[in-house]
């Protein structure tokens, strides 16, 4: 492993310091130091460096962005800036630039700030919890916390966020009542410390309500947990994992079966969603469109109990590739989309796929170092509840080292590399977020992790 180039200005400390999305179809990296914010491109390229933010005169200790709109919130203290993309002019390098447009000032101490996924709403947490409309900045709704929050993290619909306290063995879940502006909470007990929480991305090309909310809860006792959002009824077997009514456990995820891995005081496992399916239908859903192709069908009521009940789900003869397939469905190989760009598609065609393929969670091993992930079927198709089948299928050796691997931050961002042999400047090899929902960003990842059964 090489260094690829020193950025100056070391991140601040703390979990909620470093901030990575797309937006308009390009991947920014931002992150705070000092009092500045640094705002960095896909190959980490300086787009802009942000000094003097008005009135801030303490260090910035959270940073968040939207992949909406393209704002940034940096916390400082009891104040939350609001800076704003703007379009930039002439021969400028880079399309947009941002300045501050907005000051939150709150009443107590901010601890992070997080936009929900539209961009409509800014979750503002501390010793209290509020809501602020982006529209026009008014605070929409408050709720009053025993302990400060450290972490939020907001469902892809947007329907649910969930909070977490330091030291804490309780995942508190927020859930949006039907009026849209009020907000019940639910708790969802772990055996031991919480380390950090993460929603599955859902590309924003489904249909609304299509599939359901996954959540995924790293625990200091090395285990990875994944829970469901629960049918109408709720079903009695997460009674003793929970007392939430609105998720169940799924499955646990146990790196500690694996006879090379142990437990690491202070340095516990840290899952993360590789997101490979909502990347794959978005890209796939481009392609098409790109091409005409696309078959926009009226009326879509597809849904996972249809899935459910087909045994065995293949493409017509007419659209079956030429390379064998397993069960029927497609392939990636060397991270390119393969035969997918050959055909027509409905979007239930494509909704199916989504259904009927599985999902990859990720993690590094503190104790060696090594990139595993784990297979994990049936999440779409198990109503109204049934155990998901579940596969440690990946081990890479010493990916990181020992030093790095044991000071993950509770969320980290998967990156690829692009080989390229031309010198030239738009040519450089480039680093793409798998994590990302833009079909625009590049499909080449680790292909291992990017398929279907």
């Amino acid at each position: 492993m090489r260094s690829q180039q020193v950025l100056s200005g070391a991140a601040n400390n703390g979990n909620n310091t470093v901030a990575r999305c797309s937006f308009n179809g390009v991947g920014y990296t931002v992150y705070c130091t000092g009092c500045d914010i640094v705002v960095l491109d896909d190959v980490f390229h300086r787009v802009q460096l942000i000094t003097n933010i008005s009135g801030c005169r303490s260090q910035i200790t959270a940073i968040t962005l939207c992949p909406s709109t393209g704002r940034i919130g940096a916390v400082s203290s009891h104040s939350v800036y609001i800076l704003s993309a703007e379009t930039t002019v002439g021969d400028d390098e880079y399309p947009y630039k941002w300045h501050l447009s907005y000051t939150l000032s709150i009443g107590s101490r901010v601890a992070c700030a997080t936009f929900n996924n539209d961009g409509s709403e800014l979750i503002v947490t501390g010793s209290e919890l509020l809501i602020y409309r982006t529209a026009d900045w008014k605070c929409s709704w408050s709720a009053h916390v025993t302990e400060e929050t450290t972490q939020v993290t907001v469902s892809p619909d947007g329907r649910f966020f969930t909070t977490l306290s330091r030291n804490s063995r309780v995942l508190k879940l927020w859930k949006k009542m039907k009026d849209g502006r009020e907000y019940r909470s639910e708790l969802i007990l772990h055996p031991d410390v919480v380390i950090g929480a993460c929603w599955r991305s859902v590309s924003p090309e489904l249909p609304k309500d299509s599939v359901r909310q996954v959540l995924l809860t790293s625990c200091h006792d090395c285990i990875g947990r994944i829970w469901l959002e629960a049918p109408s009824v709720h079903p009695s077997i997460s009674a003793r994992h929970s007392v939430t009514k609105s998720f169940v456990l799924g499955t646990v995820l146990d790196p500690l079966k694996e006879s090379t891995e142990k437990k690491i005081k202070g340095s516990p496992y840290i899952f993360q969603w590789f997101n490979n399916k909502a990347l794959t239908y978005s890209v796939c859903l481009e392609n098409a469109r790109l091409k005409g192709e696309l078959i926009l069908s009226e009326g879509l009521s597809v849904s996972s109990y249809d899935i459910a009940e087909e045994e065995d789900f293949v493409l017509p003869d007419s659209e079956q590739p030429e390379e064998p397939v397993d069960k029927g469905m497609l392939e990636l190989k060397m991270g390119r989309v393969k035969d997918m760009r050959e055909y027509q598609y409905t979007e239930s065609q494509l909704l199916k796929y989504w259904y009927k393929s599985y999902d990859m969670v990720v993690c590094v091993s503190p104790a060696t170092g090594s990139f595993m992930g784990w297979r994990v079927e049936k999440i779409d198709v198990a109503y109204p509840f049934q155990a998901l089948t579940t596969r440690f299928v990946l081990k890479l050796p010493w990916s990181l080292s020992y030093a790095d691997a044991r000071q993950l931050k509770p969320s980290f961002t998967i990156f690829s590399s692009r080989k390229v042999t031309s010198n030239s400047a738009k040519d450089r090899p480039v680093l793409r977020n798998a994590n990302h929902n833009s079909a625009r960003q590049s499909t080449e990842v680790i292909p291992e992790l990017l398929g279907y059964y």
